[in-house]
């Protein structure tokens, strides 16, 4: 079942190298929030993909994310289409 939305970064370490890391979130548009909140400027971390997590904590893209919520019979808010929305959620 898919749980909530998620992003998954690419974070700046050192030396112009970056880390990969998946955010969960409420919605997708709370990043910059929650991005500013540990210190990063605007621009500084990369948006690799959007997302969302299941309830074992797995990463889905959109679009698997909307087979899967079909696949588990999960309950969705507004129109369906081929992508899941974090507004389809709550």
């Amino acid at each position: 079942m898919i749980t909530q939305a998620a992003c998954r970064l690419q974070i700046p370490c050192s030396d112009n190298l970056y880390k990969v890391a998946v955010i969960p979130l409420h919605r997708h548009g709370d990043i910059g929030k929650i991005l500013r909140a540990f210190g990063y400027k605007p621009g500084e971390c990369k948006v690799v993909e959007w997302g969302f997590l299941d309830s074992h904590g797995s990463f889905y893209n959109r679009i698997d994310a909307m087979q899967e919520a079909k696949k588990c019979k999960q309950y969705l808010i507004g129109e369906e289409k081929d992508e899941l929305f974090s507004e389809n959620l709550y």
